[in-house]
C-alpha cells in the first residue's frame, strides 16, 4: 500500500464519514462501536463517544479484551450499517470477514498489519493507521485526530488523547498537547515521574510508585525525612507536586541512591477536568483498572472527570498492583521466574499464574518507569492461555 500522509488520510475518511451521516436512513440507525479495554481504547472510545453525540448520532458501545472470532459472530448478526473498530491490531483474516459483512467499517488504530499491501483490497473497511501513515500515535491520538478533522470544536477533547497515549506509553504528541493546552484542559510541570503525584499523599504515592518500597509506607516516610522534606502542611499531607524545586531535587538525589539510576525525571501532565487537577499518569492507571476489572462505564465517565465510581474501583485494584510488586521483589532472584539477557538489557518475568493475566501488563508497565533503558517482558497464564506483555524504555 501507498503510505499516504497522516493528516491528508484522517482529513479524507473524515470527509467520507460525514458524507454517510448526512444520509437520513444512516442517521437513524446506531452507529457500532467496538473498543480495547485498555486505556488506549477505551480513551478512543469516550472521544469518539463526544464526537457523535455532538453530531446527535446513537452509538452501541461494547469494549472487548480481545476481538476474537466470537466477538466478529456477534458482529456479523447485529443491525448495523457503520461501525468503528478502535485500538485493535486485527489479522488479514479477521479484515477479510469483516469485510464480508458488506457494511462500512472505519478501523482507528496504531498496531502494525500484516501483509499491508493487501489492506486495499478489503473496500468496505476504512482504514487510519498512525503506524503504516509514519505518525507515533496510539488509537485515542488517532480518534481525537479524527474527531478534529469533523470539528474543530472538539479540539476541548485533546486531553482525553493525551491520557490515552500516557497510557499506551507513547510519547506525547506536540500537537494535540498543544491544543490541550491552548483549551486549558493540561498543564506541564517537571518532577518525579510516578501516578499520584497531584492527589496522593507523599509518601503514599512515592511507595506505590517506586518498586523497590513496594507499598512499604515505612520506607517511603523515611525516605521523605532523609531528604528532610515535611510530610504535612498545617496538618495535611502534602503531595509530589506540593513540592518546591530545591525539595525536589534532594528527593530526586535520595531515590537515585536507591536504584540503578536517576532517569527518573519527566515531564507530569496535569489534567483540568471540570476545575480539578489530575496526573494523566494516575488517570490512565485509574482507567486501566476499570478496563481490566470489566468497568467499561466507570473507565468511560473517568474520562469526562467523573471518577467516584472509578477511584471506588482502583481503590480495591491498587492493592493488587502492591501484591504484584511485592511478588516482583520476593522473586526477582528465582531463576525460574526471572531471567536477564543481552547483558541486562533485556529482562523476561514469567509470573504463570501467580499473577492474573490482567495485571502482568500493569506490572510490566510500573517497573519499565524505574528500570530505563531496558526491554521487560512478561508472561502470565490463564484459562490455558499464556499473556505475553512487553515494554521498552
Amino acid at each position: 500500500m501507498e503510505v499516504l500522509k497522516f493528516q491528508a488520510t484522517v482529513n479524507r475518511e473524515a470527509e467520507y464519514f460525514l458524507s454517510l451521516t448526512n444520509d437520513e436512513a444512516n442517521r437513524e440507525k446506531v452507529i457500532r462501536i467496538i473498543s480495547h479495554n485498555d486505556t488506549d481504547g477505551i480513551t478512543s472510545a469516550a472521544i469518539l463517544i463526544k464526537i457523535l453525540k455532538r453530531l446527535n448520532l446513537q452509538y452501541w458501545l461494547t469494549n472487548l479484551k480481545v476481538f476474537d472470532e466470537q466477538a466478529l459472530k456477534k458482529l456479523a448478526n447485529e443491525e448495523w450499517e457503520i461501525a468503528f473498530i478502535l485500538d485493535f491490531g486485527l489479522n488479514e483474516k479477521k479484515l477479510s470477514e469483516l469485510n464480508k459483512l458488506n457494511k462500512k467499517i472505519f478501523i482507528l488504530d496504531h498496531h502494525l498489519i500484516e501483509n499491508e499491501e493487501k489492506i486495499s483490497d478489503f473496500t468496505n473497511i476504512r482504514f487510519i493507521n498512525s503506524y503504516l501513515l509514519g505518525e507515533d500515535l496510539s488509537a485515542a491520538g488517532v480518534v481525537y485526530s479524527f474527531g478534529k478533522a469533523i470539528d474543530e470544536k472538539n479540539k476541548d477533547l485533546a486531553h482525553i488523547a493525551i491520557i490515552g497515549l500516557i497510557g499506551d506509553m507513547k510519547k506525547v504528541d506536540k500537537t494535540i498537547l498543544n491544543d490541550a493546552l491552548e483549551a486549558g484542559k493540561v498543564v506541564v510541570k517537571k518532577g518525579i515521574n510516578i501516578f499520584g503525584a497531584s492527589t496522593k499523599p507523599l509518601h503514599i504515592a512515592l511507595s506505590f510508585g517506586l518498586p523497590e518500597i513496594a507499598g512499604q509506607e515505612g520506607e517511603a516516610i523515611e525516605l521523605v525525612n532523609q531528604a528532610g522534606i515535611r510530610l504535612k502542611d498545617n496538618g495535611k499531607f502534602r503531595t509530589l507536586l506540593d513540592l518546591n524545586n530545591e525539595e525536589m531535587k534532594r528527593l530526586c538525589t535520595i531515590i537515585a541512591t536507591r536504584g540503578k539510576n536517576g532517569d527518573f525525571i519527566g515531564f507530569i501532565y496535569l489534567i483540568n477536568s471540570n476545575g480539578k487537577i489530575y496526573d494523566a499518569k494516575e488517570l490512565a492507571t485509574i482507567i486501566n483498572a476499570c478496563g481490566n476489572l470489566g468497568f467499561f462505564e466507570e473507565g468511560i465517565e473517568a474520562c469526562y472527570g467523573n471518577l467516584i465510581g472509578a477511584e471506588k474501583v482502583y481503590n480495591n485494584y491498587r492493592k493488587e498492583i502492591v501484591s504484584a510488586l511485592n511478588w516482583f521483589k520476593d522473586e526477582k532472584n528465582n531463576n525460574k521466574v526471572f531471567l536477564e539477557a543481552c547483558k541486562g538489557k533485556v529482562w523476561l518475568i514469567n509470573a504463570k499464574s501467580n499473577i492474573r493475566d490482567t495485571m502482568i501488563g500493569v506490572l510490566i508497565s510500573i517497573l519499565s518507569g524505574y528500570y530505563r533503558n531496558k526491554v521487560l517482558i512478561g508472561m502470565a497464564e490463564s484459562e490455558n492461555k499464556i499473556k505475553i506483555s512487553a515494554r521498552a524504555s
